[in-house]
C-alpha cells in the first residue's frame, strides 16, 4: 500500500513516532463530547434539578471541546494538504485551534441553518401538493410521498457525502468561515479533481460503515455483560467509541486532504 493509494489514509498515522499524543488529543475531545450521553443515563439518580444543572453545565463543557476539536481536524487537513510525503499530523495549538475550531463551527452552523430551511421549505411545498393528492386518491397519495420521501433522502446524503469533503477542505485552506457557502469554487474544485476525488469520498463512506461495524461487534458482549455490570458495560462502550472515533477521524483527515490536489 503506496502513498499514491486511497487506502494509504489508514496507514499513514502509524508511521509518525508522536502519534500516541495526537491520537490521544482527538480521544479526549470525543470523550468529553460524549459526557451530556454519560450522564443522561443517570438521571433517575440525582433527581430532576439536579440533573438539569450537571447536563447544562457538561453541555457547555461539551460545546468547548466540540470547538476545539473542529479546530485541530481542520488544522490537521490543512497540515497534510502542505505534505507530499511522510505524512505527520501536527502538534494541538490550544489559542491556534480554538480560533480555527470557532470560525469552522460558526461556518457549519450557517451552512446547516441555511440547509434547515430550504428542506423546510421543500417539505412545506411538498406537503400542500400531496395534500391535495391526497384528497383526489389517498393511496396513490400515499405511496407516492413515500417514494419521494426516500428518494430526497437518498439525494440529500449522496449530495452531503459528495459537497461535504470539498467545503471543509476549502475552509481549512482558507479559514474562512463563508467558505461553505462558496459554492462556485467547492464545485470547481470536486470537477477538477473528479478521478481521485470520488475515490477519497469512498474511502470516507468505507470508514464510517467500518466504525459501524465494529461498534457493533463490540457491542455484543458488552450488551451481555450489561446484565450483571452495567457501569463496566458503558463504560466499555464510550471507551470504544472514543478509541475508534479517534481512529477514523486520523483516516477522514488524510482522505478530506487528498482528496484534491
Amino acid at each position: 500500500m503506496n502513498q499514491t493509494s486511497p487506502f494509504y489514509a489508514f496507514k499513514y498515522m502509524f508511521l509518525d513516532n508522536k502519534i500516541l499524543n495526537k491520537f490521544f488529543i482527538f480521544f479526549v475531545l470525543i470523550m468529553i463530547n460524549l459526557l451530556p450521553q454519560i450522564i443522561s443515563n443517570g438521571a433517575e439518580h440525582i433527581g430532576p434539578l439536579k440533573y438539569l444543572g450537571i447536563f447544562f453545565v457538561m453541555s457547555c463543557v461539551s460545546l468547548v471541546a466540540q470547538i476545539l476539536y473542529y479546530g485541530y481536524w481542520a488544522s490537521c487537513i490543512k497540515s497534510l494538504t502542505e505534505q507530499n510525503q511522510n505524512f505527520l499530523l501536527p502538534m494541538f495549538n490550544f489559542k491556534k485551534d480554538s480560533l480555527l475550531g470557532l470560525k469552522c463551527f460558526a461556518g457549519q452552523l450557517l451552512l446547516g441553518l441555511a440547509v434547515f430551511f430550504a428542506i423546510l421549505t421543500i417539505g412545506i411545498i411538498l406537503a400542500i401538493i400531496f395534500a391535495v393528492l391526497f384528497h383526489i386518491n389517498n393511496i396513490t397519495a400515499t405511496i407516492l410521498g413515500i417514494a419521494v420521501l426516500i428518494l430526497f433522502a437518498m439525494l440529500l446524503f449522496i449530495a452531503s457525502c459528495i459537497y461535504y469533503p470539498s467545503a471543509i477542505r476549502l475552509f481549512a485552506t482558507t479559514e474562512e468561515p463563508l467558505a461553505f457557502f462558496n459554492f462556485k469554487e467547492i464545485i470547481r474544485l470536486i470537477k477538477a479533481n473528479s478521478d481521485i476525488y470520488y475515490k477519497y469520498v469512498g474511502i470516507l463512506i468505507l470508514a464510517s460503515l467500518l466504525m459501524i461495524i465494529l461498534f457493533v461487534i463490540a457491542f455484543i458482549p458488552c450488551a451481555m455483560l450489561t446484565l450483571k455490570y452495567p457501569i463496566i458495560a458503558f463504560s466499555l462502550v464510550f471507551l470504544f467509541i472514543g478509541i475508534l472515533g479517534a481512529y477514523i477521524n486520523t483516516v477522514s483527515v488524510y482522505a478530506i486532504a487528498k482528496c484534491i490536489r
